[in-house]
């Protein structure tokens, strides 16, 4: 590589990641692992959010069985509550109205039952499932939906890992409290439609 294109690459990165790091490189990988670290260990969702590059999450994700991981290192049932990573319950969508296309910013969904109670890793083995999105893939058919939306998610289903797929947001339910989850459909090969609650991952 010349020192034109080392240089062009660099202000590329500048230009496109806002870490300003370059894209894959080691300091770049141990920059979003401490962001995503410190994110999802914030019990009260008190951090301020950072807009995560879905670039940056998948390879925290694929780096985290590293033994120099921080994210790696944090324990999957018990520690790092789902609904912590949602935040305060007050960003909960509670409309089609908080779909705004494209979507500036990454959505988390978690897992929840038919009532919106979020489901969680627990001690007695209880699982929960969390999502996020890639920006500017949102697209909303109508004002009370179909949302489409390109995201990523650990699972076994499928062919199993880290997975990619376009979802298709296609039935709203209100709480008691009037806050929303949806009915997503994961695409195909991904099992039967689950219900999720969603939240905005805001800068």
């Amino acid at each position: 590589m010349t020192n034109l294109q080392r240089r062009l690459t660099k202000l590329e990165a500048l230009l496109t990641d806002p870490s300003g790091l370059v894209p894959q490189s080691q300091r770049w990988l141990e920059y979003w692992d401490r962001q995503i670290y410190d994110y999802a260990i914030d019990p009260e969702g008190r951090r301020p959010a950072v807009l995560f590059p879905l670039e940056a999450v998948r390879a925290v994700l694929q780096h985290a069985d590293n033994p120099g991981s921080l994210f790696g290192s944090i324990p999957t049932k018990t520690s790092t509550p789902i609904k912590s990573l949602l935040g305060p319950e007050s960003n909960y969508f509670t409309s089609w109205d908080d779909f705004k296309p494209p979507g500036a910013n990454c959505l988390i969904l978690a897992l929840c039952n038919e009532y919106g109670l979020v489901l969680d890793h627990t001690p007695d083995g209880g699982v929960g499932h969390i999502v996020i999105t890639e920006p500017r893939t949102l697209k909303k058919r109508s004002p009370t939906g179909p949302v489409t939306v390109e995201a990523v998610e650990s699972t076994a289903a499928g062919s199993g890992g880290l997975l990619s797929n376009t979802y298709t947001i296609t039935t709203m339910k209100l709480d008691g409290r009037k806050r929303a989850f949806f009915l997503v459909d994961r695409g195909p090969g991904m099992g039967p439609k689950l219900w999720f609650r969603i939240t905005e991952l805001v800068p």
